[in-house]
């Protein structure tokens, strides 16, 4: 190739490469250049999807076949001086420049730095415009873990440079593998580095290029975050990853999906980018499988796949076979990754920008309140996830009793909340002086409910202390929750006395541990007095809900079902009505209200399940609406509807889930629709071989049981897998 040629050539690479794949070869077909310089371009541009690192790496490559040795480096080599630093040796090239390690010479000081410098051949307007921006964005970022700048100037030939703090270190992931972390280790230096970034996103800078190698770890376990050469400012710049040229944007291993499509881009790029370096920290490969792949390919499956859960990873799911991967790491039992830190992990790796954390400090809030043993807000905080959580860092029996009490606490708080939005609702039309009054009402009556809250609370919590001056002193603090709860029944109203909706919340609480202790109890005469005490609770909430609330409330509708579930063992024809008017009740007030999908799916037991046919055919004429169909139809109809309810809120490993996909398969069985069956048979046997809970399995031997006798009697050929199978 002519060397005139060169300088053409070179400022058509730079656009071609600033597009995205997809819109280069019509930008290609439009060049007016000869055929040789075409396919001189189009042979370079191919280098991309040949190498991984092309993004950081790929402008050295092929411009070192075009430029002398003299002006590959930008000022020189080792042994030049650069201002008052001296270069001693090369640390690092890049696709528009290098960094070079050099010492102080003005005999001040002894000093060690990290000069970055730009290439000679890309000191042109555009770039130097932007290593002006890093140097002012790093000028801004005065944070013990991001690497300081210390200079800045020309060289006398006009290429830029700055002189940044020099970090000895490695980059994070090599750190946590090599010293073999802990998980708790690698959780707390992340989470620090993690503060750099957040210092960042304060001050409005959006990194853009987070990955391991920018993310330095010192000897003595001190993170740095460096590079921040395509980073960008909120307040002055369109945050596009089009806008920037191609040799180097961005590290596609690490890109976030609209990074790749081109799309606006937020603090929510970077912790995507967080996201990816946690899941290397924490299993040693990539969330997206093998890591040996084209571009292209990596383009397309960030942008479209899901990743993998780092539990599957760290088990073998997607690991490359020449993954360099400790077999003694301390992270790589998958059983310490499963559950929540999957959690944590894959909503940081969302798709959609608005659906990852909002913040950095959100992420490191959760992953904090992991390490602390805490509920994650990552995942549904359902009443046995917070209950495990709990009895995981407080495992004393009496405490545990306490948890039911703080659990009981907080649906008084949700009630109250409640009660409040309905009274602001109520005054909606009102002028704005009355508004104010009444903002500063219920700031009063807040500050007033917290001090009842309060009082109560420190009562309950004087069971547990075995001091003389203490409620606990007759049993030295090992007061059984249900005598405590006993003894507590008879002073709600004096506790609460003009607070008739904490009253009611704390029937309905009762009301529900006495329901569920009558099924645990094998003792009939106790079994007797907890339903008769659960009776009085339920009806007495029920009343108390109407006073407050009206006839017709979310919560009116959620006490006709507890008043239902509490009804006595003998058979009342009025029974149907109660569910059935508890349903359609909370259909009209809140249907996303989640005791609805535990209403249809009670509702849709009583048709084909549980009591005698004739039970089971008032249950059926008592539907509202009139059901229009069978009584197997109306089952498996709110079965249907109750699984999808449920799905909204809960996890797929929740038990409410798991138990509608067996019921559903069982009224499929019974109306012989095989295939429709088949997937939610196959959760419910999965669930049942997997659970290492012998309550849960219990509860799901039943259904798999009848599906098998139901399918012996109706479809003898179809294949059913026992359980344990």
């Amino acid at each position: 190739m002519q060397p005139e040629n060169w300088k053409k050539i070179k400022e058509f690479l730079s656009e071609a490469l600033a597009l995205d794949p997809s819109a280069r070869r019509k930008y290609l077909d439009g060049l007016d250049i000869d055929g040789e310089s075409l396919e001189e371009i189009r042979s370079l541009l191919a280098q991309e999807e040949e190498s991984e690192n092309f993004m950081s790496l790929s402008a050295r490559n092929f411009s070192e076949d075009f430029f002398p040795e003299r002006e590959k480096l930008s000022g020189g080599g080792i042994g030049q001086k650069i201002g008052i630093y001296q270069i001693i040796r090369e640390l690092g090239t890049g696709g528009m420049g290098a960094v070079y390690l050099a010492e102080r010479t003005d005999g001040r000081f002894e000093q060690k730095v990290a000069v970055k410098m730009l290439r000679r051949e890309y000191n042109t307007g555009k770039i130097r415009e932007r290593f002006k921006r890093e140097r002012e964005i790093q000028a801004t970022l005065s944070h013990p873990n991001i690497a300081s700048l210390i200079d800045a100037g020309s060289t006398p030939d006009g290429i830029p440079y700055l002189v940044m703090e020099y970090i000895e270190g490695e980059p994070i992931d090599q750190y946590c593998r090599e010293r073999n972390l802990s998980l708790s280790e690698r959780l707390k230096l992340f989470n620090k580095a993690c503060e750099a970034v957040s210092f960042a996103h304060r001050n409005l800078i959006v990194h853009r290029d987070l990955k391991p190698s920018n993310i330095l770890v010192s000897g003595g376990g001190e993170p740095k975050l460096l590079d921040f050469g395509i980073s960008t400012i909120l307040s002055r710049e369109k945050s596009r990853s089009d806008t920037i040229t191609g040799f180097g944007a961005m590290t596609p291993k690490y890109a976030s999906p609209e990074q790749i499509k081109g799309e606006n881009l937020t603090t929510a790029t970077d912790i995507y980018s967080l996201g990816v370096v946690l899941f290397k920290i924490l299993t040693g490969t990539l969330p997206y499988g093998s890591d040996r792949k084209t571009n292209g390919e990596l383009f397309k499956t960030i942008t479209e796949k899901e990743p993998i859960k780092p539990s599957e990873a760290a088990s073998g799911g997607g690991r490359p076979a020449t993954a360099q991967n400790n077999p003694k790491s301390k992270t790589r039992n998958p059983k310490l990754l499963r559950g929540d830190l999957d959690n944590i992990v894959l909503k940081t790796l969302r798709k959609e920008p608005e659906r990852r954390y909002q913040t950095v400090d959100e992420l490191t809030d959760d992953i904090w309140r992991y390490i602390d043993g805490l509920p994650i807000r990552a995942r549904p905080a359902t009443l046995a996830y917070r209950a495990k959580k709990f009895y995981g860092r407080n495992k004393i029996p009496v405490l545990a009793g306490i948890l039911t009490f703080l659990g009981l606490l907080t649906g008084i708080a949700v009630a109250s909340w409640q009660a409040t939005v309905a009274r602001e609702q109520a005054t909606v039309a009102e002028s704005a002086r009355k508004t104010a009054e009444s903002e500063a009402r219920r700031s009063r009556e807040e500050e007033e409910r917290a001090k009842e809250i309060t009082r109560f609370m420190e009562k309950i919590l004087s069971y547990a202390n075995p001091g003389l001056y203490a409620l606990g002193a007759k049993t030295r603090g090992q007061a059984k929750v249900i005598d405590v709860i006993d003894q507590m029944s008879d002073k709600i109203e004096n506790e609460f006395p003009d607070r008739k909706d904490i009253q009611a919340e704390l029937h309905h609480k009762f009301s529900e541990i006495y329901q569920q202790n009558q099924h645990f109890t094998t003792d009939p005469g106790q079994k007797e007095e907890f339903a008769a005490k659960g009776l009085f609770h339920a009806r007495t909430a029920l009343k108390l809900r109407k006073e407050v609330y009206g006839e017709k409330h979310e919560l009116v509708a959620k006490d006709l079902f507890y008043l239902w579930a509490n009804s006595p063992a003998e058979f009342d024809p009025t029974y149907p009505g109660l569910l059935a008017e508890a349903i359609r009740m909370m259909r009209e007030t809140n249907p996303d209200n989640p005791n609805l999908p535990q209403m249809l799916s009670s509702y849709a037991n009583r048709l084909f399940y549980s009591g005698t046919e004739e039970e089971k055919e008032l249950y059926f004429r008592g539907a509202d609406p009139p059901p229009g169909t069978g009584r197997l139809e109306l089952a498996e109809k709110y079965h249907l509807e109750a699984l999808r309810l449920f799905g909204k809120r809960l996890g797929e490993d929740d038990i409410s889930v798991i138990n509608a996909n067996c019921l559903l398969a069982l009224v499929m069985a019974r109306q012989k629709e095989y295939e429709e069956m088949k997937p939610y048979l196959k959760t419910c046997q999965d669930a049942s071989n997997r659970t290492s809970d012998e309550q849960i399995r219990k509860t799901l031997e039943g259904p798999l049981e009848l599906i098998r006798q139901t399918l012996e009697k109706t479809d003898p050929q179809f294949e059913f897998i026992p359980q344990g199978k």
